[in-house]
Parts: structure tokens; sequence; C-alpha cells
């Protein structure tokens, strides 16, 4: 076998290696899980342009009154599909929480000099809170299609590996996901 062609399966072996070690953990999962694992990691990439325009335009990252009405809409529609207030609160507290971490670590690391982002500032009330609101109705749908049963320590680790796993830092990670354990 010629040289290019040894390169050629080694790296396409390491490349199916690869893939195959870090899908098989998530593959797991059934599918209500792996969809409310992707809408936490949506939601809280949404958060980094809620960080982006609040460092630019001076905001606090933590606005009490904001996130009342955000969780009494949330519980509003959370009771409509059938939610009680605690399964709703209990989910999204630590969402909330996680974004604001996030918020801070990088508005932290921006101040400290870490590359800012090049593009502009994205606008609050027209562009992120709609895709936030979004993004999180999402998650109430998901979050009511799961079982109690569904709430394990293992569907937390998987949720923890891959958030930290997409870049975000294991204190995040394992706020957002701590909810994944209890059940509802």
């Amino acid at each position: 076998m010629n040289a290019p062609a040894r390169f050629f399966i080694t790296v396409l072996m390491g490349v199916t290696l690869t893939a195959t070690t870090l899908a098989a953990p998530i593959a797991q999962l059934p599918d209500a899980q792996t969809r409310l694992i992707d809408d936490i990691i949506t939601r809280l990439e949404i958060s980094k342009d809620v960080a982006w325009t609040k460092f630019r335009s001076h905001l606090p990252v933590v606005n009490p009154q904001r996130e009342a009405v955000i969780m009494k809409g949330l519980i509003s529609q959370g009771e409509k599909i059938g939610l009680t207030r605690n399964e709703v609160t209990s989910f999204f507290r630590p969402q909330v929480f996680a974004s604001c971490l996030l918020q801070e670590e990088m508005i932290e690391a921006w101040k400290a000099g870490i590359l800012q982002p090049k593009n502009p500032p994205k606008d609050l009330q027209k562009e992120i809170r709609p895709r936030m609101v979004a993004i999180s109705l999402k998650m109430l749908v998901d979050l009511k299609a799961l079982p109690p049963s569904s709430f394990k320590n293992s569907f937390r680790q998987e949720a923890d590996q891959r958030i930290q796993a997409m870049g975000f830092t294991k204190k995040v990670a394992s706020t957002a996901s701590s909810p994944l354990v209890n059940p509802r």
C-alpha cells in the first residue's frame, strides 16, 4: 500500500473512531432527552449574544425584575401544557442562573483583554429576546415530553458532558444540567 493510501486510511479510521467515541454516550439517550440537552445548549449560545450586548451597553448581568417577568411567563405557559409551577421553576431557575454565570464569565474575560467579538451587539428587545422566548417555550414542551423516570444522574451527566464539549465551563454546565437529575 502506498503512503497516500495509508495516510487516507489512517485519517479515515481516526475520524471514524473519534466520531464513534464522541457520539456513543449521547446516542444512548432517548430522543426527548437529547432534544432537551440541545435546547439547553441553544439557550446558552443565545446567552453569549446577551452577554455581548450587555457588555457593550454597560447593562448589569442580573436584572431581578426582568427575570421575575420571564419566570412568570414561563410558569403561565408551562401550566397551559400541564406542567406545575414547581416543575417550571425547578427547571428554569438553574437555566437562568447558568445564563448569568456564562455572561459574567464572558464579561470578565472581555474586561481582562480576551478577544472580543467583532460583530456589533444585537438588539436585546428585537433580536435576542424573541429567540430566547422561542427556545424557552420549546424547552417547556420538551420537558413535558419526558416521563419522570428520565430524570436520572446518567441524564444529568450526559448533559453536563455535552454542554462542556460545546465549550462551556464546568460551572455553567453543571448548573444548567442540575435539574435533570431531580424527578419532576
